[in-house]
C-alpha cells in the first residue's frame, strides 16, 4: 500500500501559514471587490484602486513569504526515504 504518504511535519509548519495568508487574502478580495464602486471613489479612480489592491496584496504575501523561506533555509533538513 503506497498511499497515503504523510507530509513531513516541518514542511507543513511552513506551508500551512502561507496557505492561510493566501486564502485569507483571496477571500477578503472577494468581499472587498463587491464594493468596487465605493472603493474606486475613495481611491480616486479605477487605476488607483487596482494599484492599491495590488500593493496591499503584495505587502501581505511577499514579506511574510520571504520570512518563511529564510526560516526554512536555516532549518536542518535531511533527505527522506519513501518506501517503494
Amino acid at each position: 500500500r503506497r498511499w497515503p504518504i504523510t507530509p513531513n511535519p516541518r514542511v507543513v509548519k511552513y506551508l500551512r501559514p502561507a496557505g492561510y495568508r493566501f486564502y485569507g487574502l483571496v477571500g477578503s478580495l472577494v468581499v472587498v471587490l463587491n464594493y468596487t464602486a465605493q472603493i474606486r471613489g475613495w481611491c480616486g479612480g479605477t487605476l488607483s484602486m487596482w494599484l492599491a489592491i495590488w500593493i496591499v496584496s503584495f505587502l501581505v504575501i511577499v514579506p511574510l513569504g520571504v520570512r518563511d523561506i529564510l526560516r526554512a533555509r536555516r532549518d536542518v533538513w535531511a533527505d527522506e526515504l519513501i518506501p517503494a
